[in-house]
């Protein structure tokens, strides 16, 4: 059991280690994007294509920091950062990472009911997270031509909203649940 905790101890230290370096590149990556960004005449096209870069390129960041996060997670010092939030406007900017897949896939990602501001109070950046994995599974396991929505709703009668993302994959195994 000692041995596995040291070596346990050691992965960690080596994907902390990793992600730190990660980070530095990525970010000076990231703050020349937004100089072109703010100072030079694009194309539509180029525009576009820069702010697939730039999207992409914070999301790779924000998993680096998500790894340096589970850090904290094993060590128990994880803190939730609750605010208000507009749920209905974090669906739709963590969704805008799909809609090229979607595309490319050709699956029908519908969103509906996505016009109506829903406030609560959550920890947006777990929010991102759950959501954002939930997605990429939804489009990993989802056959091209077929579907994928997500919905928020209210639910009646009680201060509780209701995210839902529903695919027509083949879902998880029964033996697979729990993980």
């Amino acid at each position: 059991v000692l041995v596995e905790q040291k070596l346990t101890e050691v992965k960690l230290a080596f994907f902390t280690n990793i992600s730190h370096e990660l980070r530095t590149p990525l970010t000076l990556i990231v703050n020349p994007l937004a100089e072109i960004s703010k100072t030079e005449q694009l194309s539509g096209k180029g525009r576009e294509y820069l702010e697939v870069i730039n999207r992409n390129a914070n999301r790779m960041i924000r998993f680096i920091n998500q790894l340096l996060d589970f850090r904290k997670v094993q060590e128990g010092k994880v803190q939730l950062h609750i605010a208000e939030v507009d749920l209905t406007r974090l669906v739709g900017e963590i969704a805008a990472h799909f809609t090229a897949i979607a595309e490319e896939k050709q699956i029908q990602f519908r969103l509906p009911d996505l016009h109506n501001v829903m406030m609560a109070w959550v920890d947006e950046e777990k929010i991102d997270i759950i959501l954002y994995n939930l997605l990429s599974n939804a489009f990993k396991f989802t056959p091209n031509g077929k579907a994928i929505t997500v919905s928020l709703s209210e639910i009646a009668d009680a201060a509780e909203l209701e995210l839902m993302v529903k695919d027509d994959g083949s879902g998880v195994a029964n033996d697979k649940l729990e993980e």
